[in-house]
Formats: C-alpha cells, structure tokens, sequence
C-alpha cells in the first residue's frame, strides 16, 4: 500500500502542515475528535544525524492514542512511536523520540491522533548531534577512522572495507539509531565478522541483540598484521526497517613493535636516521654528549695528523742542507 492510500484524513484547521516545510515544526497544532491527522510533507533532513520529534499535550485532556509515523527519502516508512498520553505533569504528558537519518533528502511525518475529545497538541523537531556522536568522547570523535549510517532490513548484509595498521587496539561502536514502536517487535540481532588482510575470518557477534536506542554495543579488536580489513555486517529484525549507525576508532598502540608485520616498513636505515629514530629510549644529554665526544676526537685526530705533517716536512728541509 502506498504512502497517499494510506494518508486520507487530513486536519481541516492545520490543513496548511500539508504544503512542504522549509523550516522543522515548532507549534501548537489542534487534533479534531474522534480521530485526526496532521502530516509534515518533505522536510530536509541530513543524513548521520539524529532528530529529535517533542511532543507534549498542552490542554487538560488524555489521549487514547498518539502514532508517529515518517517516510524516508526513498518512501519505506519507518513506525517510530505509538502511546497513549496522558494530561499528567510527571508521567505520560510528552515524550521525545528520536530519529537518526541514512540518508539526506525529503522526509515525510505524519501524527495522527484518536481521542473523544478535541485537543492541542505541541510538536517540535529539531535536530540533535550526528548519530553515535553522543555515545563517544570528544577524542574518540577526533580519531574516527570509520564511520557510517546505513538503513537495515531482515536478512540485509553489508560489507566496508577499511586499512588498519599493525599491532593496533581499535575501538568498534555500533548501535540502532531510530526508535521503533512500542508495539513493534523492538529486538534488533546483529552478525558481525572482520576479515584481516591475510584472510582469516574474526567473528564477533553471531545474532547479538544490539542494545536499545539509548544504548550502544562497544568491542576492542587487536591487529596482528597491517592492511585491507573487511567489515562484515548482517542485521535481523521484525520491522521493516531500521537505521544502524557503526564506527571505527583507532584507540591505542599495542606493542613497541615499528613496522610489525607490514611489508611496506623499511628494513634498513643509515646510522643517524637510527640514532635519532630511537631518540625516545636513549635520553637526550646521552645523545648531544655522544655528538660532542665523537666532535673532539675528531678533532684530536686531525691536529695530531697536521702535527706530523708538519714535522716531517721540516726534517726533509734539514736533510737537503
């Protein structure tokens, strides 16, 4: 079923929600009794980054139901939220439900609401941090290696490529971006395996359930060899679809090893390039008093040689007399 049969109730005093957004809703709207619907038409989203959609009961009344649906650029629609809402000012009177986009384009969102009486209904949609950004450090951020959004289905499998170095510690996010509904299956199973350059298989997780949208799955992965990784991704679920966002962050040195396994390190250098690329386990006055040493005797060595020059030449002087 297409996305205009399924829309066929329209708010008649917000009618104008219809027409497209250049800016996100930030308003007080009103919901017709017994049932009503206010539809959001192609508002420009970024991709990577998580929207936030606050929507608060601003009049005394209790709604029986409240659904949230949105359709992405390409139209597959997304179920992120249905409850009932309750005029209560600690439990049930808002929510803020979140939504971390794949892709940049057109979205489509549309609230409909049943309830016996009409109420107002405050929605706001404004845009958060960039997906998983809020799950990592801001020095994590800065030593991002990898990283993407992507839109998952039952049985869909991925596969990235990325170069890691040798005998490295890397840090490895990954984690459901866009909410699902309550009354939605919300169990999201991730296969996830890392081929190393050489070809040896790592799996990593075999159907884990991934956490919920406020949380985030974190693992560490050594290398023993630098080069071309393979990122194996395979997602199973109940909804439809799914946005999961995963990184890659280079964290810490493992060994004191230069050059490890890698083929492409240089094995031989000159004697100061060794010297001065070790420079961190010989302390510095140990170096420039080696330089100086070597500088004197140097200069010893010539003096002596001039000495003896000279003093031959002057016996030969004395002979030819």
């Amino acid at each position: 079923m297409t996305k205009s049969n399924e829309i066929k109730i329209y708010n008649q005093i917000n009618s104008n929600v219809q027409t497209s957004q250049s800016e996100l809703p930030d308003k007080v709207y009103t919901f017709l009794a017994p049932s009503d619907t206010i539809l959001f038409e192609d508002l420009n989203l970024e991709k990577n980054y998580v929207y936030y959609i606050f929507i608060e009961l601003v009049t005394p009344h209790n709604c029986s139901k409240m659904r949230i649906r949105l359709w992405d650029p390409d139209g597959k629609r997304y179920d992120i939220f249905e409850s009932e809402m309750f005029h209560d000012p600690e439990f049930g009177s808002y929510f803020e439900i979140p939504f971390g986009t794949a892709y940049s384009g057109e979205y489509d969102i549309e609230f409909y609401m049943e309830n016996d009486y009409n109420l107002n209904l405050y929605i706001r949609i404004e845009q958060g941090p960039k997906c998983l950004y809020d799950k990592m450090g801001s020095q994590e951020v800065n030593n991002l290696l990898f990283y993407r959004t992507t839109r998952f289905y039952d049985g869909r499998h991925i596969e990235h490529n990325v170069q890691l170095k040798t005998d490295i510690s890397y840090k490895f996010y990954i984690g459901r971006v866009s909410a699902i509904s309550i009354k939605d299956d919300n169990t999201i199973k991730v296969n996830y395996t890392i081929e190393d350059a050489e070809g040896v298989d790592f799996i990593i997780y075999s159907e884990e359930i991934l956490a919920d949208i406020d949380g985030i799955n974190i693992f560490h992965f050594g290398t023993a060899n630098g080069g071309l990784y393979t990122i194996k991704i395979s997602i199973l679920c109940s909804v439809s679809y799914a946005n999961i966002g995963y990184s890659v962050i280079e964290d810490y040195q493992i060994s004191d090893i230069v050059g490890g396994n890698n083929t492409d390190e240089p094995d031989d250098m000159g004697f100061f390039d060794g010297l001065w690329s070790n420079n961190t386990a010989l302390p510095v006055v140990w170096v420039i008093g080696s330089l100086i040493f070597i500088g004197v005797v140097i200069g010893a060595l010539v003096i002596v040689y001039i000495h003896n020059k000279n003093k031959n030449t002057v016996g030969l002087d004395l002979d030819k007399r």
